[in-house]
């Protein structure tokens, strides 16, 4: 969504005077994508956020209501809007924030005794991060949104999870990357060199899931990529905890394997992710096979190195 069609979409919102409670499910929805692609413009963050906390109080309050009820809309004050740096008269020295900003609240939030015909009339916007990891992936959306990385040993495992964070990064989210089995060690160093991540990447080679469950929950990371899931310790069935309770975060880990191809801690994850890569070191080189998608890329390859996609005939 541009500036411009948020503009226009506020401006449809406080000319109402009125709505039903699926109408305001919708602008919430549009609100929370919104908030997503213009994070980095503060003043359209505080629009946003000044718009779409009252209508999800409004609606909160009124879940147990049926979706077609007509309920009063609260006034919607905006807020003033202060002088943007390099403007006349702006403070010099200032950076305007750069924070990705995850908006609270409902989540994901589905209105109850949903009908198929209003589900025929939803929206869901999608984004697609750039270069040959982007196309890999597919179309990604802030829900439920989780990524399996497993395979052989020496397969680049490691190496494709920042391939990942890289395209993650250039995308503009911001996240942060778990280095639990790895470490920091000089060929990770050279890694994120090559790679050129940056500051908006947070690394850590300590933690388990209660520092993840944390980080999720902050308004200002979006992504969480975990090498690996083995070192936390904890079961399997956690991993699917970690996306119905934060929805809006981007989960990737990789599951290390036992010998005869079985992950560790079960094949659960397997199943409960919306993407899964295996990881392959052969004569081809190291590629990853998009085993399952939700996301429209079931079958496609990518080599780790030279970044060639291959598509399914």
């Amino acid at each position: 969504m541009t500036t411009a069609q948020l503009n226009t979409l506020i401006n449809k919102i406080k000319g109402e005077k009125k709505a039903t409670l699926v109408t305001i499910h919708g602008w919430i929805l549009k609100l929370r994508s919104a908030a997503h692609t213009l994070s980095g413009d503060t003043r359209a963050t505080r629009l946003i956020r000044a718009i779409e906390d009252p209508l999800t109080r409004l609606y909160n309050r009124r879940l147990s209501d049926p979706i077609e009820t007509v309920v009063l809309l609260p006034d919607l004050r905006l807020p003033s809007q202060p002088k943007r740096v390099n403007e006349p008269g702006a403070m010099k020295g200032k950076v305007a924030s750069t924070k990705r900003a995850k908006i609270s609240g409902l989540g994901m939030v589905v209105p109850k005794n949903l009908t198929a015909a209003d589900l025929a009339t939803m929206n869901f916007d999608t984004f697609k991060l750039p270069g040959p990891v982007g196309e890999f992936l597919g179309d990604l959306h802030f829900n439920k949104t989780a990524l399996v990385l497993h395979g052989d040993p020496s397969s680049g495992k490691t190496f494709f999870l920042m391939r990942v964070v890289q395209a993650l990064m250039k995308g503009g989210l911001r996240g942060k990357l778990y280095l639990l089995e790895t470490g920091f060690t000089r060929r990770i160093r050279e890694w994120s060199r090559f790679l050129g991540l940056d500051h908006s990447v947070e690394v850590a080679d300590d933690g388990g899931l209660k520092e993840i469950q944390q980080d999720a929950a902050r308004k200002d990371i979006q992504y969480i990529m975990v090498d690996s899931w083995q070192s936390l310790g904890v079961p399997s069935k956690e991993y699917e905890q970690l996306r119905k309770t934060y929805p809006d975060t981007i989960f990737g880990f990789i599951f290390q394997a036992r010998e005869g191809g079985q992950i560790y801690g079960g094949a659960r994850p397997l199943f409960d992710c919306s993407m899964r890569v295996h990881l392959k070191n052969d004569d081809n080189g190291r590629i990853g096979t998009m085993e399952k998608s939700r996301h429209g890329t079931e079958g496609y390859k990518l080599d780790v190195a030279d970044m060639k996609l291959t598509k399914p005939e």
